[in-house]
């Protein structure tokens, strides 16, 4: 939370230095950005849905990537997943 507020202050602060007239230049990149993560939600989900039509459609698909996960798993040619709070933010 406290990053937040940090992130804030910053934003604030540059805005304070910005003459009047590039406001509206920067009210439009910010809705931008809304609509960006927007359309990359709805992305996201699009392939989700896709993803499960293929599986639910083939079985023996999704059986045959998880075993071949799991021979790549016991065999040691992977490597663990770790997210921090950088890899997160990005």
């Amino acid at each position: 939370m406290s990053q937040t507020i940090s992130h804030e202050q910053t934003i604030l602060d540059l805005l304070r230095t910005l003459p009047a007239e590039r406001m509206t230049q920067v009210i439009d990149f910010v809705r931008f950005l809304q609509w960006q993560t927007m359309s990359d939600v709805e992305n996201s989900m699009a392939e989700n849905e896709r993803w499960d039509q293929t599986f639910a459609a083939s079985p023996a698909t999704l059986r045959h990537l998880v075993q071949a996960a799991r021979v790549e798993i016991q065999a040691g040619h992977t490597q663990a997943m770790v997210f921090t709070a950088d890899s997160i933010m990005r």
